[in-house]
């Protein structure tokens, strides 16, 4: 479990809690993070993703990481988290996703400038 900072939509509060993170089996420093993003599962139950306003906790390896609700990039219907990777003038999203296959995390990044949607790639481990 790692200790997160929530901020709800409908709240100006800031939340303390400690979420459920899956790390690798071999190294304990290498967060899963396709754990955080589907159903955050929170020590005080489950919460769905459009609540949230983001979620920020620091992983083993020091790195700050920030989960938004996927409706910031124009026209994602997905409800998932996607993770911050840059925020400034153009922003840069990663959307990550469970394969069926095999249950590999993949990846989705989008770049948006201005409000609109202006790239997205896809890496695949």
């Amino acid at each position: 479990m790692i200790e997160a900072k929530v901020v709800y939509k409908n709240s100006a509060n800031t939340v303390i809690i400690e979420i459920f993170v899956l790390t690798n089996l071999f190294d304990k420093t290498l967060v899963d993070e396709c754990s955080v993003i589907s159903k955050p599962v929170f020590k005080e139950g489950k919460v769905k993703s459009s609540e949230i306003k983001y979620i920020s906790f620091t992983d083993p390896k020091n790195n700050n990481r920030v989960f938004v609700p996927g409706s910031v990039i124009p026209g994602n219907r997905n409800k998932k988290l996607i993770e911050v990777m840059y925020d400034g003038r153009i922003k840069w999203y990663r959307l990550l996703n469970r394969s069926a296959y095999d249950g590999s995390c993949g990846a989705s990044d989008f770049l948006v400038k201005d409000g609109q949607k202006n790239n997205s790639w896809s890496i695949n481990p």
